[in-house]
């Protein structure tokens, strides 16, 4: 996986300035476009594969809730497109 990628939040496609997970280190950050927590939201899935359904779950929530920007601290970027976003990491 190259460093993009690693750097893509797997539940939104967002582009994180941090790796969510580095083996099994997780960064304790909140992505501030889904708001899912590493380490935390997804800590129950104790392996790369349970952690994907976790990320699954959490995806379609944050779609049927209008994919709002969830941080308060750090604003959307001005051109911000969830729905291309999501194309382009592939994850829609």
């Amino acid at each position: 996986m190259d460093a993009v990628k690693k750097n893509i939040c797997p539940v939104c496609g967002y582009c994180l300035n941090f790796v969510p997970w580095d083996g099994e280190l997780p960064a304790d950050e909140m992505c501030p476009c889904c708001g899912l927590q590493f380490g935390y939201d997804d800590f129950g899935g104790s392996s790369p594969e349970g952690r994907q359904l976790i990320y699954d779950t959490w995806r379609v929530k944050w779609i049927n809730s209008g994919m709002k920007w969830q941080s308060v601290g750090i604003s959307a970027p001005q051109s911000w497109d969830p729905i291309l976003q999501l194309k382009t990491a592939g994850l829609r």
